[in-house]
This record gives C-alpha cells, sequence and structure tokens, in this order.
C-alpha cells in the first residue's frame, strides 16, 4: 500500500529538510550532525553535553543563515576554506542586499565580481590564512584582467567585506581585519592600473542633438533629469502619487532611492520648466502606474516609423509591438535606449562620434549650473548629497567665472 501524504507527515518532512536531525556514529560511537553535506562531530553518542552541543550548533548554523561556522574546530581537522567562507557569505547577502521590494539590489553585484578571482586563487586556502600577500596579488590579478583603478579598489574593498562578515560568524580571526586593513588602496599613477577619466557634465548641445532620436516619452525623461538632477534610477521609478502639486514648486519623493538603507530622506523639487515637461504625461486616473512607461515609448516609436513611410509615400506596413515592454524602465535600459538614439544620431551627421553622454552626466551638468548660480551648498541640497565633499564629485568648478577674477585680481 503506496504511503499517504497526510498534512501532519508533511510537516514532519519539512521540519527534518529544515533541521538536520541527531546522528550515531556507530564505529566511532560519536554524535554527529551534518550541515552543508559535512559532519560535524558532537562527542559521545547518547550523553547529554553531545545533544546540548547538537542544539547549540544547530541554533548558530540556523542563525547565521544556514553557515556551518564550527567547521573550522570540527570538520576533517582543518578550518573552513576561503570558498566555504565566500559561499556562506554569498547565501547571506543574496537575502541582505535587497531593495523594498524584495529585489536584488546593485550593491550586490560587486560583490559577486569580487568572489570569482579571490575563489579561484585562494578557494582552497584556509580562511585563516589568508592575509595581506594573498590580498595583493588577488589585486594582481584584477589589474591585469584590465579593470580601472576605482573598479579595482572598490572590488578589493570587497573581499575585505567579506572577511569581516567571516569574522562576525567565527569563520576567521579576528586579527585578519587588521592585517587586511594594512593593504592600501591603489593610488592614482602609481599602481600600473587602467585610469579612466571622471564624468564630466554634458554639454547641452549634446543632448539637444540627441533628442530628436528619441520618442516623446523618453526625451521627456531626458530634459525632466536634466532640469531636476534626479538619478536614472529615481527618474525610473516615478508615480503620479508620489509627485505633490499643490504648491508652486512641486515636490517628488522617490519610493525607493540609492540611500534609502540609510534612513536618508529624498526629494526632489521641479520648477516650472520641469513641470511643464511632466505635465502632459503624469495620469490622475492610474496615480499608481509608471509615468515613464517603455511600452507607450515604443508606441510613439512606431507611429514614427509609419509617418516617415507616408512622408516618403512608401507603402505603410504593420509593425508588431512587443507584448511585454515592461511597466517601466530601469536605469539599464533608459541608458541602453539613449546609446541608441546617440548612435543614430552620430549616423545621421546630427551629433561628432567624441559628443556621446550617458544619463549620469545630465545629473552632473545640473549640480554645475546650481553650484555657478547659487553656490556649492545649494547644489549639495538640490542633489540629495550629506556632505559638500560628495558634492564636489559632481559639480565642477566654474572655468569661465575663474578666469574671470584672475584677469580682475591678477
Amino acid at each position: 500500500m503506496p504511503p499517504t501524504s497526510t498534512p501532519a507527515r508533511m510537516k514532519r518532512e519539512r521540519t527534518t529538510a529544515a533541521v538536520p536531525a541527531y546522528r550515531v556514529h556507530k564505529a566511532k560511537n560519536l554524535g554527529y550532525v551534518r550541515l552543508d553535506g559535512r559532519m560535524v562531530y558532537l562527542g559521545k553518542a547518547g550523553t547529554e553535553q553531545s545533544h546540548d552541543r547538537y542544539r547549540r550548533v544547530v541554533a548558530e548554523w540556523l542563525a547565521t543563515g544556514r553557515v556551518c561556522q564550527t567547521a573550522g574546530a570540527n570538520v576533517e581537522g582543518r578550518g573552513a576554506t576561503v570558498a566555504e567562507v565566500v559561499e556562506g557569505f554569498r547565501r547571506w547577502a543574496r537575502s541582505y542586499y535587497v531593495d523594498a521590494r524584495g529585489r536584488p539590489s546593485p550593491g550586490l553585484g560587486p560583490l559577486e565580481a569580487a568572489a570569482k578571482p579571490l575563489c579561484a586563487l585562494y578557494g582552497s586556502t584556509s580562511a585563516a590564512s589568508f592575509g595581506p600577500v594573498a590580498l595583493r596579488a588577488v589585486r594582481q590579478v584584477m589589474i591585469e584582467s584590465g579593470l580601472c583603478r576605482n573598479v579595482i579598489n572598490q572590488r578589493v574593498a570587497c573581499v575585505k567585506r567579506i572577511f569581516r562578515w567571516a569574522v562576525a560568524e567565527e569563520l576567521a580571526p579576528p586579527s585578519i581585519i587588521t592585517a587586511l586593513g594594512a593593504v592600501d588602496a591603489l593610488r592614482r599613477g602609481r599602481s600600473g592600473a587602467r585610469e579612466t577619466q571622471p564624468v564630466r557634465p554634458v554639454h547641452d548641445c549634446h543632448v539637444e542633438a540627441v533628442l530628436p532620436f528619441l520618442p516623446p516619452t523618453l526625451r521627456a525623461m531626458v530634459r525632466l533629469q536634466r532640469l531636476t538632477g534626479m538619478r536614472s534610477g529615481e527618474l525610473c521609478v516615478l508615480r503620479t502619487c508620489d509627485v505633490d502639486r499643490s504648491g508652486s514648486v512641486w515636490t517628488y519623493v522617490p519610493p525607493d532611492h540609492k540611500t534609502a538603507y540609510r534612513g536618508h530622506d529624498r526629494v526632489v523639487r521641479i520648477g516650472p520648466r520641469g513641470q511643464a515637461v511632466l505635465s502632459p504625461l503624469l495620469c490622475p486616473e492610474r496615480p499608481t502606474a509608471y509615468v515613464f512607461s517603455p511600452a507607450r515609448a515604443q508606441h510613439e516609436r512606431l507611429d514614427d516609423r509609419r509617418r516617415a513611410e507616408r512622408r516618403a509615400g512608401q507603402d505603410v506596413r504593420t509593425f508588431k509591438e512587443a507584448e511585454n515592454g515592461g511597466r517601466r524602465y530601469e536605469t539599464r535600459s533608459y541608458r541602453r535606449a539613449i546609446s541608441y538614439a546617440i548612435r543614430a544620431a552620430v549616423k545621421a551627421g546630427a551629433l561628432d562620434a567624441a559628443g556621446g553622454w550617458h544619463p549620469h552626466q545630465l545629473r552632473h551638468r545640473h549640480a554645475t549650473e546650481i553650484r555657478r548660480a547659487r553656490g556649492l551648498d545649494a547644489a549639495r541640497v538640490l542633489l540629495g548629497h550629506r556632505s559638500l565633499e560628495q558634492t564636489l564629485e559632481y559639480a565642477e568648478a566654474d572655468a569661465v567665472l575663474a578666469a574671470t577674477i584672475a584677469r580682475e585680481l591678477g
């Protein structure tokens, strides 16, 4: 007679899968529990001490996200390896680095990328023996792969982050934090790593040259970002219900933004010119719908192609529209759409090949303009920064003003 799947039995099966059972190694007369596929010995089988240790080990295993932190003392006489530490960190990070909707946040990407060369070189090495020389060897692999200096520094910091987590979970000795902290970041011109140019504000003439090659929805996104300096992620999640239109200056509170996890507030202020761009796209009938829809942009693009064929006297073709255009733009799809328009502008001769730009440069342009008109602190407030040092990376000094002062006082 086949076994029945009663609710009680299903519950027992789930419990067994969730919490590993106390087991006995008959040949050695030792109690053990299998965690992460490894045997953790608990002492003489059946004794009260072994059962106490079992409960303690399982509780620690569950508390650390199912990472076997007792591996260093109980698994084949060796400590946890770097690969084991990285795997445990990955499991923890995938549940920690998420946004308000439970999706992986951008902070997870550099951590995953940093773990690859780390495991490739030192995966089988004991985590306790990983030190500054090993970290510099991992960094050298990154340099030879052609990564730029800033990215390398970011990924080396991620490696240090992994080992700080390992120390907190008792998978590595505390001394490793001090040892790895002795490895300084790469300095400009002294590292052998590839250098990149800092992000510069885009010239308005380059923006205007690309706008005719964008559908109206994307055109409005570019103009609004240029006028407000908001981040691309804040722009993409804009909804009608998030915009307060009661005052002369509208305010937009993004439901999710870059520093939300730190408890920071973010308010974007939209002036008259920005209001003129945004107002036609707002939909009070659907307040929770995203304002900038890829499906609408695609429809506009196909309409433009049909009108162009009519003007040329050609037979108007029927274009198949994508069924899943997406409810909203992501930062990558927004940037990709602008890249397509830039290539079209270059091909048509409306833009020089050296005049390409990306959306983040619009934020830099806005910051520079505000700094020129109202000073650095005003730029800091409008960009939502906490420090002037952060704003200095966005708002360039006015070279024209500096030259004027030099002529007058020099």
